[in-house]
């Protein structure tokens, strides 16, 4: 029996892709004429050659040639995070209580809703990111990324762009709009948003935001008006005011009373949100999170930002409460706009983030029958056990206000003094968001620059250049 010796031909594949495709053909080539060799003389037994022997003689340039292959990928993974989501070098398998393998996820779309606990999850996130070098969407300045207007890819700053254009982590304050979400966040990433109780909420948002000012009016004043001169009040800074959850969500003000527009947006956040966590039940939703990104319990710990003095909060009056669309049973159906009528026949404010909060605390807690309540209970207990060692370990004192008059005080955390420099949790715990933003963006677009100049050397090729 007689083999035909393979004969070289040159490859359409390897124009114009420069002499390092040529000599991976080569090579190519050269084992593929010794396989055919040394099955020509075994069969033909004109020659005793053994196949190892061959493919000894040849294995220890492939050896070489796959060991740089293999440095290049390393390198380039820690040179650009992005790749490493691609190519999976910073993903490792855990085994959960319930003995099920996840994967440790390090992509995630998370939307800033205001004043619901947010800036605690969005410092999580940014610890998580700052410390695996991880790429984030962020604005050229501030902390903004659209709102009123919704979101656009646009807004990334230009610095800031990635070379595929993709990003590991989205947590800065935006108005929704998934299909530019998309665009910019790698495929497995999960959506993740934070509710909560309206009358709360808004009453936070009330203070927080100076609207007195803005309306020229105490809250029990604004609650007085007509529902229908409220919703058409100018929005303070175009982007904060009544039903401020939908509106994040990207639910325009003149669709506020519409009963078919709030549905939509409920079956909307409900089909395109892995997780809808609720302010109400902090550590309990971050349970929930570290279960979905298959992360560790301390990878979640934390200390409460942007937290007011007691004396700054409003005691609401029942009737305020109610105008404000106090919260129904959490047994009671949800039906929409018509259960919310006072006795004049008025609805309520806030009824679209009522409908929407009541849907998902629902929701909220059956996810937590899934994940089992004995499971929670130990997961909880060991997470409030972390977060009190974290205090211990981070912070000398907690200091008041110096105006406790003034209408939004926070608390500020002193960190201890002899913490190592090494300390990326405690460092990084207590920075105010626009601190600890203009620090990832610094040090992105540094990143950034260096790829840019390093991808327009590598692109280069001078004139009568001598390849060797």
């Amino acid at each position: 029996m007689k083999l035909d010796h393979p004969k070289r031909s040159s490859s359409s594949e390897c124009v114009d892709k420069g002499e390092w495709c040529m000599e991976w053909e080569m090579a190519w080539e050269e084992w593929y004429v010794d396989w055919y060799e040394c099955m020509g003389y075994a069969i033909s037994g004109r020659r005793r050659l053994s196949v190892t022997s061959v493919f000894m003689a040849r294995g220890v340039s492939v050896l070489a040639l796959a060991l740089v292959a293999v440095t290049c990928i390393f390198i380039v993974s820690f040179t650009y995070p992005g790749y490493r989501d691609t190519l999976g070098t910073f993903s490792k398998s855990l085994t959960a209580d319930d003995g099920q393998i996840r994967t440790r996820r390090t992509n995630i779309f998370f939307l800033k809703t205001h004043k619901c606990a947010s800036s605690t999850v969005q410092n999580i996130l940014m610890r998580m990111g700052s410390k695996h070098g991880l790429t984030f969407v962020l604005p050229p300045t501030g902390n903004y990324l659209g709102n009123p207007q919704p979101f656009i890819p646009a807004l990334i700053g230009p610095t800031l762009v990635t070379p595929d254009r993709k990003y590991n982590i989205f947590t800065h304050h935006t108005r929704y709009n998934v299909t530019a979400m998309r665009e910019v966040m790698y495929q497995d990433a999960p959506f993740v948003t934070i509710m909560r109780e309206p009358v709360s909420l808004f009453e936070s948002l009330y203070s927080y935001y100076g609207m007195s000012g803005f309306y020229n009016m105490n809250l029990t004043q604004f609650l007085r008006k007509p529902l229908v001169e409220i919703e058409t009040l100018p929005r303070n800074a175009r982007k904060i005011g009544v039903n401020q959850m939908s509106w994040d969500l990207g639910l325009d003000q003149d669709l506020f009373r519409s009963e078919a527009a709030v549905e939509h947006l409920i079956h909307k956040v409900e089909a395109e949100f892995q997780l809808v966590m609720v302010a109400e039940f902090m550590e309990v939703s971050l349970v929930l999170l570290k279960d979905l990104m298959g992360w560790d319990l301390e990878d979640i710990t934390f200390l409460t930002l942007n937290a007011r003095v007691q004396g700054s909060k409003v005691n609401l009056t029942l009737w305020e409460r109610h105008r404000l669309a106090e919260v129904r049973s959490r047994n009671s159906s949800p039906q929409l706009f018509h259960e919310q009528k006072s006795n004049t026949g008025t609805r309520k404010v806030n009824s679209a983030d009522v409908l929407l909060y009541e849907h998902f605390n629902v929701k909220f807690r059956a996810k937590v029958k899934d994940f089992g309540d004995d499971r929670m209970r130990r997961e909880v207990y060991t997470l409030l056990d972390k977060n009190s060692e974290l205090y211990e370990r981070c912070i000398k004192s907690v200091t008041l206000p110096v105006d406790p008059g003034k209408a939004y005080n926070n608390f500020k955390y002193v960190l201890n003094d002899n913490l190592g420099e090494l300390d990326h949790v405690c460092s990084h715990i207590t920075l105010a968001e626009l601190v600890f933003t203009e620090q990832l963006r610094t040090r992105q677009a540094e990143k950034m620059r260096v790829l840019s100049k390093l991808e327009g050397f590598l692109a280069w090729d001078p004139p009568g250049a001598i390849l060797s």
